[in-house]
């Protein structure tokens, strides 16, 4: 009985991978009150992911300069067979940047 249990709950997590609490879904934003999941049942998602970067020079250079920077992504992916277009057709537009200075940009005299 368990067995069909387990079976029929990772079911509807496939079904509905943006549901749950934070530890079992399978993004931090979650379902967005039923709308994301609905959107990702018709073809249409939405990814997105942020890196946050603090580095420095830590010893053995001139200047011991910290800097902040990051990366940002922005992904949407569009499945038209799911729409109901064509089948096999996908498409995706990914948008994405970096921010703020990292210790590369540095001039080599100050961490040498």
């Amino acid at each position: 009985m368990s067995l069909c249990t387990q079976g029929l709950a990772e079911e509807a997590s496939a079904a509905k991978p943006y549901s749950g609490d934070i530890w079992h879904r399978s993004t931090l934003t979650g379902d967005w009150f039923g709308v994301r999941n609905d959107l990702a049942a018709k073809g249409i998602t939405f990814d997105m992911s942020l890196t946050q970067v603090y580095q420095g020079i830590v010893s053995g250079g001139k200047d011991e300069a910290w800097k902040y920077g990051g990366r940002g992504d922005l992904r949407f992916n569009l499945d038209t067979q799911k729409l109901g277009l064509w089948p096999g057709g996908f498409f995706t537009v990914e948008v994405e940047g970096n921010f703020t200075n990292s210790v590369n940009g540095l001039p080599e005299r100050l961490i040498q």
